[in-house]
C-alpha cells in the first residue's frame, strides 16, 4: 500500500521534524546510553542494555503519542 504512504508523507515529516526538535534530549539520552552499553564490561553489559532499551522504549511512546494525537483529528465525531 505504498499510495497510503506517499498521502500522509508530509504529515509524518512534520511529525519527525517536531520530534527532532522538541526531543533532542530523548535522542542523546539514547545515543549515551548506547555508548555507555558498548563500552561496558561484559559484568555490566546486561543492566546497561536494559537502560539503553528503556530510552529507546521512551521515544518510541513519544512518536506513538503524536501519531495518536494526529490520528483522533481525523476521527468523525458521531
Amino acid at each position: 500500500m505504498m499510495f497510503r504512504r506517499a498521502r500522509y508523507s508530509s504529515v509524518i515529516d512534520t511529525q519527525l521534524d517536531v520530534f527532532l526538535r522538541e526531543h533532542q534530549d530523548v535522542l542523546e539520552d539514547v545515543a549515551l546510553r548506547l555508548e555507555r552499553y558498548n563500552a561496558a564490561e561484559r559484568d555490566e553489559a546486561e543492566e546497561l542494555y536494559g537502560d539503553y532499551v528503556d530510552a529507546v522504549e521512551t521515544g518510541t511512546e513519544i512518536l506513538a503519542d503524536l501519531r495518536d494525537f494526529y490520528a483522533q483529528t481525523l476521527d468523525d465525531p458521531e
